[in-house]
């Protein structure tokens, strides 16, 4: 649940990302994916393709997709 409202810059970013077919990947868990979802804001992210990875909860989770998303969360923070 996002909390924040969306500043319009956010919801034309998000409107603009869907059209090019972007999906944000992330995790209910996931601090970096909250702060995400929380800078986006409720309006902007109500219509932005989220993609939950453990839909089923952490627990569910086979090792190789808990491998797989913190090798994405670790590439998205390297510095460039």
């Amino acid at each position: 649940m996002v909390d924040t409202s969306s500043p319009p810059r956010a919801v034309e970013l998000a409107k603009r990302l869907k059209a090019a077919g972007a999906k944000m990947y992330g995790a209910f868990w996931c601090s970096h994916c909250f702060e995400q979802k929380e800078a986006f804001g409720r309006e902007a992210m109500k219509d932005f393709p989220y993609v939950e990875c453990y839909p089923d909860g952490f627990r569910q989770a086979s090792k190789t997709q808990r491998l797989r998303f913190l090798l994405c969360i670790m590439s998205m923070a390297a510095p460039l």
